[in-house]
């Protein structure tokens, strides 16, 4: 049976249009009902204003939701299968189902809106919480469709412990409980008919330092339910080589030869986990060589408290000279030669020469000192002798360094001898002279210059 009374023609939808009138709503038998006035204040009018409906299937009847105040004077409602019932006296089923066996329907029915379903047997169950209804409280309890049941978490939530949501673990189908609520600690629902089971969840910290996490692939995850799916990544700083991973916090389950991969994959533990990308630093060489472990090279890298060997090299060996070793990155307090001796080290401010305790340069071929933390650069400084440049010698009416020449080239150092020719006839030899430069560029003077033969 459907009625629907859309108009208003008065004040009383159904049975009178005054109170003179009996008014009178009987309905027998019927499967399902609904009785649809929205514009008037009282459904079923007249004096007496009854209404007697005999159905066992759904009943719904609607009047002025904003200031209807009955639905009759005198309302039964009967079931022939004498089968339980509840009742909703508001259409958005925001309160529940009231159980009839409990609460019966008001006979005088002072509802905007009445519903009436068959009682249908409901079961509540919540992992990591409680359920109530009612008055009763519990992790597990019986319900029927329709009743207005609240959930409350049970996590007990620290810095590193904290609540995340709740799973619908089973539930009719086609029952289906919003987003926002599961993400509240407590929040109410009206159960459907059928089982329904509901877990709460808790998150535990997840901190990685060095590097970022993704947990079941999202990225920037602080907190992780356990079993969750959680990748470390390390980041790749300048100067800096990813070595392992130090773990301070859970038991991921990782070897140490496993903690030497990054991405890291494993399964998030039921507690905390603390992981630090452990990174070498740089050790780069200027004219060297560094070494550590078992790497040599111009650039290795080597973790904080390691030992590094540092060898000046020149492609000019043969004639060059350590002048000295500058910092030019990094800190050194100390180093221990290749004697063994250990040496306090400060750091010229002007050149960045490394210097011993008497203020002297480190002139170490090869000195080793314990890694920091930061990267470390050096250079090995070398000098090389200036060339020396050959130079002329012209004499006239002379020869040069008992041979025949009269020209020859000589380097800075060199001893050379001048011997006159001999005079002519009537001739005598009295004394050289000096066409360019000066006697002192050779260390003579003008008064010795008057040997035949001079050096």
């Amino acid at each position: 049976v459907t009625i629907n009374a859309s108009g208003n023609f008065g004040t009383y939808a159904i049975g009178a249009r005054s109170q003179a009138d009996e008014g009178t709503l009987i309905i027998r038998n019927a499967s399902a009902v609904e009785i649809n006035a929205p514009q008037y204040n009282q459904v079923i009018g007249g004096r007496k204003g009854i209404a007697d409906i005999t159905c066992n299937g759904p009943v719904t009847i609607r009047g002025n939701a904003e200031s209807g105040n009955r639905i009759a004077k005198n309302f039964t409602y009967q079931r022939t299968d004498g089968a339980d019932y509840v009742y909703f006296t508001s259409e958005d089923g925001e309160e529940g189902a009231i159980d009839a066996g409990v609460t019966p329907i008001e006979a005088n029915a002072r509802y905007s809106y009445l519903r009436i379903e068959e009682k249908q047997d409901a079961h509540l169950k919540v992992n990591n919480g409680t359920a109530t209804a009612g008055d009763t409280t519990s992790g597990e309890l019986d319900s029927f469709n329709g009743q207005k049941v609240t959930v409350t978490a049970q996590i007990d939530e620290t810095d590193e412990r904290k609540f995340d949501g709740w799973e619908v673990v089973n539930a009719p189908a086609g029952f289906t409980i919003s987003a926002e609520k599961l993400a509240q600690k407590e929040f109410s629902f009206i159960m459907p008919t059928g089982n329904v089971e509901l877990t709460a969840h808790h998150s535990n910290k997840l901190e990685v330092s060095g590097g970022t996490a993704k947990v079941n692939g999202n990225s920037n995850a602080d907190f992780a339910r356990p079993g969750a799916a959680v990748t470390v990544t390390a980041g790749s700083p300048e100067d800096y080589q990813f070595d392992h991973w130090e773990v301070s916090g859970g038991n991921i389950g990782k070897t140490e030869e496993e903690l030497k991969v990054s991405p890291l994959s494993f399964t998030m533990p039921d507690a905390a986990v603390k992981l630090t990308a452990v990174y070498k630093a740089a050790v780069k060489v200027s004219n060297g060589t560094a070494q550590t472990d078992n790497t040599t090279g111009e650039t290795v890298y080597a973790l904080e408290g390691a030992s590094v060997t540092v060898t000046g090299h020149d492609s000019n060996a043969s004639f060059s000279k350590l002048v000295g070793w500058k910092l030019k990155k990094g800190s050194l307090t100390a180093i221990i030669d290749a004697d063994g001796n250990s040496l306090n080290v400060t750091v010229d401010a002007e050149n960045n020469y490394l210097l011993d305790a008497s203020g002297a340069k480190i002139k170490n071929e090869t000195f080793t000192f314990t890694m920091s933390d930061k990267p470390v650069e050096l250079s090995a400084v070398y000098s090389i002798p200036a060339i020396a440049m050959s130079l002329p010698v012209i004499v006239e009416g002379g020869t040069i360094n008992c041979t025949q020449d009269s020209f020859v080239r000589v380097k800075a150092g060199e001893k050379v001898t001048i011997k006159a020719d001999a005079p002519a006839e009537n001739m005598q030899f009295h004394h050289w002279k000096v066409e360019e430069g000066t006697s002192a560029d050779f260390g003579v003077t003008e008064g010795s210059l008057g040997s035949e033969t001079e050096t």
